[in-house]
């Protein structure tokens, strides 16, 4: 059994990490008009362990292989800097090394793929965050290392939702 820093993988609710990354998907597939209305969530310990590798809402089918792809390389690439909390410190988009992965303090790596890239980190915080992995303090850590700019708007959208939907 793979064991993330003090707890074992069996204790890790999947079922409410999936109903908050599918809440965080919902919005953002209406602010784009369901032009994106989908994409991958990948989850993986931080010694490479694959643990959840999630497909959510309605993905173009040749869009689904891409996002499968680009979420693993996320985390993969995250498990190999160890020193970073973000995908976004080693990103490079020439070789499609994109920002959407985060680093949890717990040693948990996740990563989503299928909107823009500061839409796909937000989803991981919040997910992260909502599931107590992250603190409100080490999510704007994380936030001002890439300047993202959507989480003002994003996190406070999404628990207004998340509200409603309890």
């Amino acid at each position: 059994m793979a064991e993330v820093i003090g707890y074992h993988v069996k204790e890790i609710d999947f079922h409410t990490l999936w109903w908050y990354t599918d809440i965080a998907v919902a919005v953002l597939t209406d602010e784009h008009n369901r032009e994106r209305s989908g994409g991958v969530f990948h989850l993986r310990t931080a010694a490479g362990t694959e643990l959840y590798n999630k497909l959510f809402r309605d993905v173009l089918e040749e869009k689904e292989e891409k996002y499968h792809r680009i979420a693993a390389e996320k985390t993969a690439r995250l498990a190999q800097h160890t020193g970073h909390i973000l995908s976004w410190e080693s990103r490079n988009e020439a070789l499609e090394q994109y920002q959407g992965g985060v680093r949890a303090p717990n040693g948990l790596i996740g990563s989503f793929s299928g909107f823009t890239a500061e839409e796909d980190e937000v989803i991981v915080l919040w997910a992260f965050n909502k599931m107590g992995w992250m603190s409100d303090e080490e999510v704007l850590e994380a936030v001002s290392i890439s300047s993202n700019t959507r989480y003002r708007d994003l996190f406070p959208l999404f628990n207004k939702v998340a509200k409603t939907a309890d």
